[in-house]
């Protein structure tokens, strides 16, 4: 054996052999124009392969780099080893991502594709994604994952409300009845909470077991017949399951694998730190409201309710000086967008 293979004879690498994910440490070699790879635990006879056969992948920093064999299996090299080996084995022509790494111009192309998947993701993709999961996931997870998420409630500032007991059980009773005749076989339960001890708050949301959650600000600005319009809308997210939704759009495979392992307490936290905002999406809310519609005329309400609702908003946001954000950043659309279309008429 010459001194050259000695030098080489207990460099280490890592096999994997092509057909399990099982990896085996051993030594390789060169004998003559022969790689010669001896496993380090006894269990696998020692192998051969021409070096003409072998192909070297592209070097990395920091990384280990792989060595292809005719086989199938793969070496996967230390820096030593790699290096070592680097003038003895043919060398595979550098792949799309290495050339493209190597120039700032293919670097920043990279970066402005990636950027832009993440964008088209998150505004469709993801959406996309979330529902079709829903097609499998049974009922019984949004129920568990809401009374999760209801439990958790008074940790994120919302208090008792002061809305006079007789008014939040006639709003109770009449939503009941009329979410019993618009989607029957849904739960819902309607829940009057302050935002917290300093502000009244002017929201509501729905919870994905079919909790309603309406913040004093907002029942004590709306009569009653706007606060069911605003329930209507809520009600269109059960139905239509928007919360899931959006738990499998913003937190995607984390969120599946809960559900699928029946671990529902990482997905209803995850829903937990994010149910102020109840975030459903423009599509989602435009979906709501066209639900809204439909629960006003079967209600035997006035057209223009749902009107009155948006122009109460935007009352709101004067008050509070706040301008609307521009479509294209917001995940709801715009209140003059909603007015326009309630303005609109029938559809």
């Amino acid at each position: 054996m010459t001194n050259e293979s000695m030098m080489l004879a207990a460099l280490p690498a890592t096999w994997f052999d092509g057909r399990s994910s099982r990896r085996h440490a051993v030594q390789v070699l060169i004998e003559a124009q022969t790689l010669v790879m001896r496993p380090l635990d006894g269990s696998l006879a020692v192998q051969s392969y021409a070096l003409a056969d072998l192909r070297l992948g592209e070097a990395w920093p920091d990384c280990p780099r792989p060595l292809d064999m005719p086989d199938g299996g793969r070496l996967w090299l230390g820096a030593t080893t790699a290096a070592a080996l680097a003038l003895k084995v043919p060398q595979r022509a550098p792949g799309l991502a290495h050339r493209l790494s190597a120039s700032w111009a293919g670097a920043l192309a990279c970066l402005v594709c990636l950027l832009a998947l993440l964008v088209w993701f998150d505004r469709h993709g993801a959406g996309q994604a979330a529902q079709g999961v829903l097609g499998w996931m049974p009922r019984s997870v949004d129920q568990k994952v809401g009374e999760l998420v209801e439990a958790k409630l008074d940790q994120f500032g919302f208090v008792t409300s002061t809305l006079p007991m007789e008014r939040q059980r006639r709003l109770s009773a009449r939503f009941a009845e009329a979410a019993a005749q618009a989607a029957p076989g849904v739960a819902v339960k309607l829940e009057f909470l302050r935002e917290s001890k300093k502000a009244a708050g002017f929201n509501a949301f729905a919870l994905p077991h079919g909790g309603i959650v309406v913040f004093d600000g907002l029942a004590q600005s709306l009569s009653d017949d706007e606060l069911m319009a605003v329930l209507g809308h809520e009600l269109g997210h059960v139905v239509h399951r928007h919360g899931m939704q959006n738990v499998l759009r913003s937190f995607g495979l984390f969120s599946v694998a809960g559900v699928v392992l029946s671990d529902f307490s990482n997905v209803a936290a995850t829903m937990a730190a994010t149910v102020q905002g109840m975030r459903y999406g423009r599509e989602a809310e435009r979906e709501a409201d066209a639900y809204a519609r439909r629960f006003i005329a079967q209600q035997g309400l006035p057209p223009q309710t749902l009107a009155a609702v948006w122009l109460k908003f935007k009352a709101e946001e004067r008050r509070l000086g706040a301008g609307e954000i521009p479509g294209w950043l917001s995940t709801h659309p715009g209140l003059d967008e909603r007015l326009a279309t309630e303005q609109a008429g029938p559809r």
